[in-house]
């Protein structure tokens, strides 16, 4: 990719993308995940970015933003890969970047542009055999439209055990501190 690829128009949506170096796995567990989900979470907050999509795919993720300009969505994805591969490095006792630099974003003009978008966001791991449905894939949040619980029943504080409750709590202070879930804290 050139530097050119990365575009951005203010208030319009772009899809973004960014593959891994030489096309190696990033996302090897849940944990790998959950990770980066907490802290797309958490630098989302930091920016002023709408997320219309997010979809994470083992080699890859996508995204559907609207950001203010090309500079601000460039600071948002920095931090994002910086942090989630300064974690994950840690984690394995590696170093160096995972992402191919620079990522690409096309700008999405006109409602049919975007509703195309999201869905080849959303059918991308069908597209690639990772499911046969598109709501079977819970790193896409397809599977949440209609159950926010697709994948696990709901949780009944009453009835929760006491380490499972101390956890909730722990997840419920980072996230009113603004806080990503680190490995450790995940396990």
């Amino acid at each position: 990719m050139k530097g050119q690829n990365r575009k951005c128009l203010p208030g319009i949506p772009n899809h973004c993308y960014q593959r891994t170096i030489n096309g190696f796995l990033i996302f090897y567990n849940l944990y790998d995940y959950l990770l980066f989900y907490t802290l797309f979470c958490v630098v989302t907050l930091r920016f002023d970015i709408i997320v219309l999509k997010l979809s994470l795919m083992p080699d890859h993720y996508h995204l559907a933003v609207i950001a203010r300009n090309r500079k601000e969505l460039s600071r948002f994805i920095q931090e994002l890969i910086s942090l989630f591969s300064r974690e994950n490095n840690q984690q394995r006792g590696k170093k160096g970047p995972f992402f191919e630099s620079p990522f690409g974003s096309v700008p999405k003009k006109g409602e049919k542009k975007v509703r195309s978008t999201i869905i080849y966001l959303d059918n991308n791991p069908v597209e690639r055999h990772v499911c046969q449905r598109a709501e079977e894939y819970r790193w896409n949040f397809l599977a949440y439209a209609e159950n926010s619980h697709p994948y696990s029943e709901p949780i009944r504080l009453s009835k929760a055990s006491a380490p499972l409750r101390r956890a909730l709590k722990r997840v419920k202070k980072y996230h009113k501190n603004g806080w990503y879930l680190r490995y450790d804290i995940l396990r």
